[in-house]
């Protein structure tokens, strides 16, 4: 099996879908990709050994994507619907020109590169992770964002360093909690810096929103900015995975509610928060 290494390299476009490729990626605009014909779609699409990646546009935002080792980018590629819509239509609609947006967990920049097309004015995409970090460097560019700012660090309680653990097949279930034993690993060392003192370093008094989706460390990176700063700099809207709740130490959608939050929409792994007047 051959794996493509010029994942960043030439200019996007070049791999855009051919023959069976743009086949199949037809079939899923045509909201044909459900149950066993994803399934099926899928299998041919991994009969090719050859570990290309792929350029495609998406709702208006161009991606390169990697199927092979990252479920979110899978899902874009094979999913009919369009991904985290409700979550994404939400945010941009109350968001505009003159708002700040925390991408924590930016991945490939998916929720970054999304909220930049709609028109956010400023939009910090953090993302610790090297492998993911530099298709997120590569979505924006692609792009020609000039809003977006890349911070490779991780959010966590406190500056220091930290393991973040990827497992084979998945680079975005990379966690700073989990050590599965399962499986075939790798480990990096990232920094970490506290909401708080981010903030601080890029001089930003306001978040107007956040997204958040750390893999169950959500409570490590939120609670402490919640607990250091004053109301007036608390994010007015927050979009956050609870997938990995069982993970928290401190239930996080019970804080935010106890902070004055509102949930405004819940999905099967998300929730949006509005912050009450």
């Amino acid at each position: 099996m051959t794996t493509n290494t010029e994942e960043h390299e030439p200019c996007w476009g070049t791999y855009k879908p051919k023959g069976v490729k743009w086949l199949i990626r037809a079939l899923v605009k045509a909201h044909l990709s459900h149950g066993p014909v994803k399934k099926w779609l899928q299998k041919i699409w991994f009969s090719d050994k050859q570990q290309s990646p792929v350029d495609i546009d998406y709702a208006g935002t161009k991606f390169r994507l990697h199927p092979w080792d990252n479920v979110v980018e899978r899902k874009i590629i094979f999913g009919s619907k369009c991904r985290d819509c409700k979550e994404i239509n939400y945010l941009s609609q109350n968001l505009g020109a003159q708002s700040t947006f925390f991408d924590i967990g930016a991945n490939i920049g998916y929720y970054s590169c999304s909220l930049a097309t709609a028109g956010v004015g400023r939009v910090i995409a953090i993302e610790p992770h090297p492998v993911t970090l530099k298709r997120l460097q590569f979505n924006i560019a692609s792009n020609r964002f000039s809003n977006v700012s890349v911070v490779p660090v991780a959010i966590g309680e406190e500056e220091g360093r930290l393991e973040l653990t990827t497992v084979t097949g998945d680079l975005g279930s990379s966690s700073i909690l989990n050590k599965s034993e399962q499986g075939t690993h790798e480990t990096y060392t990232v920094p970490v810096k506290s909401l708080r003192q981010l903030c601080e370093e890029m001089d930003i008094e306001r978040i107007d929103a956040l997204k958040i989706d750390v893999e169950g460390y959500e409570d490590r990176a939120l609670i402490p900015y919640f607990e250091s700063t004053g109301r007036e700099r608390w994010p007015k809207l927050i979009a956050i995975e609870h997938a990995h709740d069982k993970n928290w130490e401190i239930d996080v959608l019970e804080s935010l509610k106890k902070y004055g939050y509102q949930g405004k929409l819940s999905t099967r792994a998300n929730t949006v928060f509005a912050l009450s007047e």
